[in-house]
Parts: structure tokens; sequence; C-alpha cells
């Protein structure tokens, strides 16, 4: 081999050798922990040693959202004639008044004070005897010959009379009106909500109702909470798609008259809208007396202040009991839909034994059995709803103009 070429080896051989010598060196020297798993630097041994272990701080929990105050409102008018009867009522009554403890402001002619005291009991009640008739309610005082005329333009004028437009069309101004009685008390309320007297009308396992929590969930926070809830028996017909205010109240059964409400504010809002349709209607000579005409024609005016549940499953099977399972009546479903799971199931095991009498083909099939357990329905907004019925392309019309 020549010189030059052992030199040359000699000197790769001298130049692996020192680096394999400081590769062994740096290993040694290296901290225990490998600098890839730590973005810091490592402390010396001895303080390894000796420094406490960081604490972890627990994450502070959340807490639960404030239980909102919320009225009831009902009002009962006895009338001379009536599709119920005073046995009826009396019962209903009952199951409202003397098992519901949420606070209740009630409306009633002077000679049914007591007895609707007798049937409220020690709960808390809010009692209101300056009516004696619907048509003092300061909204419809002096319509009588007004609704009269209009009774002819009924199409079931054959079962309502004069005074229960009157009853039905009080309702938004009695609500708002016990608010106000109620805060020049002292008492506030976060929500309120019409009632019918009448609504509770078999057996049921609600107290503290509807849940304040429960109320929450259904309204959401922030800006939802200015709507109005109310339930929807159906969907409008397509025809309404080209409804226009002009066309005065959509008689279809679509809104419930039941049971609505909201916060304050939003329940004065709709009050005033009701009333300023119901008065520019009434002024035309068109038929106002039924409250859920009415409401259909808000629904499509202004969708966006309301919220609103509706019956309706994707695959009612024949044999099923409900739309939703076995929920009772479901003009009523609301009841269920806003009280606490505890009331719930124990509206579900009531209802059970309907289910189990409905279909004794069935009796023994565990699948069926929970397949009829009431389940709970989304809330959804009366524009989603809307827009799914009519098409994307839809828009609430133009107000009417005055």
């Amino acid at each position: 081999m020549s010189l030059p070429a052992r030199l040359r080896y000699l000197l790769i051989g001298t130049v692996a050798l020192t680096l394999l010598l400081g590769a062994r060196l740096s290993l040694h020297n290296a901290p225990a922990t490998p600098a890839a798993f730590s973005s810091t630097s490592v402390a010396p041994a001895a303080e390894l040693e000796t420094a406490p272990a960081p604490e972890t701080a627990p994450a502070p929990e959340k807490a639960p959202p404030a239980a909102p105050r919320i009225l009831l409102v009902s009002a009962f008018f006895p009338l001379p004639t009536s599709k119920h009867s005073p046995a009826e009522y009396d019962a209903w009554l009952a199951h409202f008044l003397g098992e519901i403890t949420t606070d209740i402001y009630f409306y009633t002619p002077p000679a049914r004070g007591p007895a609707v005291r007798a049937l409220r009991g020690a709960r808390p009640l809010a009692l209101n005897t300056s009516f004696a008739s619907p048509f003092d309610v300061p909204p419809l005082h002096g319509r009588e010959a007004q609704y009269a005329a209009m009774h002819a333009k009924d199409r079931e004028a054959f079962r309502h009379t004069p005074a229960l437009y009157a009853v039905w069309n009080a309702k938004p101004w009695l609500l708002t009106a016990a608010l106000d009685a109620a805060r020049a008390e002292g008492r506030e309320y976060d929500f309120a909500f019409w009632c019918d007297a009448g609504s509770f009308r078999e057996g049921h396992a609600y107290r503290a109702w509807p849940d304040p929590l429960r109320v929450l969930e259904v309204f959401g926070p922030g800006v939802a909470n200015e709507k109005i809830f109310i339930p929807l028996a159906g969907l409008p017909p397509r025809s309404a798609r080209t409804w226009t205010p002009a066309a005065g109240p959509l008689d279809a059964e679509v809104s419930e008259g039941s049971f609505f409400g909201g916060p304050p504010r939003a329940a004065a809002a709709f009050a005033a809208d009701f009333y300023a349709f119901h008065d520019a209607h009434a002024a035309r000579g068109a038929f106002v007396g039924k409250d859920q005409t009415l409401f259909n024609a808000l629904l499509l005016l202004r969708p966006a202040r309301f919220r609103t549940v509706r019956v309706a499953g994707p695959l009612a099977w024949p044999l099923d009991v409900g739309a939703l399972g076995a929920c009772g009546a479901e003009w009523f479903y609301y009841q269920f839909l806003l009280a606490r799971e505890e009331e719930r199931e124990a509206m579900r095991t009531l209802w059970g034994a309907d289910a189990a009498s409905a279909a004794r083909l069935w009796d023994g099939s565990a699948w069926w059995r929970e397949r009829q357990r009431c389940r709970v329905a989304p809330v959804v907004g009366v524009d989603t709803l809307l827009t799914s019925v009519f098409g994307p392309g839809w828009t609430p019309p133009a107000p009417l103009e005055s």
C-alpha cells in the first residue's frame, strides 16, 4: 500500500475513534429524561428529589342554572251554554288547582271565588274576581253585539257561543295583566304561561309543573328566551304558503289554544300583536271569534318569535298507541313535555296500562311494550318548521297595513 493511502486510512480511523468517544461522553453526561419528552430544562438531581410534586387544581364544577320563577295563569267563566257539563269542569279544576303546586293567578266571577279557594287549599293562589263576564275584560268590553253578529260566520256555530269567543280571546290580555298585578305586589316571574283550567282531564303525576329547568331547556339561552312557546296540533296546509294578513285569520287545525306563554316581554309583545290583528279584522267584519285562527296568523306573520312541539312520529305502526307511544291525549302532550323526568316516568307507568289494552295480540311482547313508552319530542322554531312545509324559498308575509 502506498504511503498516501496509508495516511488516508489512519486519518479516517482517528476521526471515527474521536466521534465514538465523544458520543459515549455525551451519553454519560446526558439527563435521565430524554429531551424529546420535555420542552424545558431539567433541574439538577438534588432539586428533583426535594421539590414537591406539582398539584393540579381540580376544574371548577359548573354551577347548575338557577331555576326560573314561573307563573301559571288561568280562568273559569261559567257559561249558560257549554260543550261540557258542570261536573266535568269540577273534576278538571280539581286536577289542576288541587294538584299543581306552581304559583297560579286565577280569574273567575265573584260567585265562584269560594269554590276556587277551596279547591286550591294551601297552595299558592292569586285570585282575581274583578270580572263577572269575559266581556268585562278590557279588550272585549262592549263587543257583545259585534260578537253576536259574527256568530253566523262560524263554521262551528252549532257548538260555539259569542261568550265562548270572548273567553278565548281574553287569554293574551289576562296573561299579561296577571304579570302586571304580580309585579305591582313585588312578585317577579321569569316565565308566565296561560293554561286552560280544564286541560288536566285525567289523573296525573304532575306537581311542580311545568318544571323550571325543563322550561329553560325548551326555551334555550339568550335571545331564544324572548319567544313564545305554543304547541301545534297540526301543520298549515300547503296553500297557506301564499297567505297574507289581508286574508284574515287562518282557519285550520294548526295551533292549540290550551297553553302558551314565555318571558314577560315576549308575552306582552304577543298580546299586542294579537289584539292589533283581532281589532283590524273585527273592524272589517271578519270572523275573529276563535283564538286558534288568530294564533295561526301570528305564527305565519312572525314565525321567528315562536317555539313549538308537534306530536308526530316518523314511522307509526298500525298497532302503535300513538305517534310518540302511549302519551295520553295528544292535545295535551305539552304537559308531559314540560314535566321533570320523574313525573314523566310516572306518567309512562300510568299510560302503560292503556298501551297493554290497546292491542291484546302484543301483550306478551316486551319489544312492543317498550316501543309504546311515551317519547320526548324535539322542540323547534316555528320558522324552521314552516320552511320545511313551504320550502326554503318561503318568507313571512308583510304585516297588514292599517
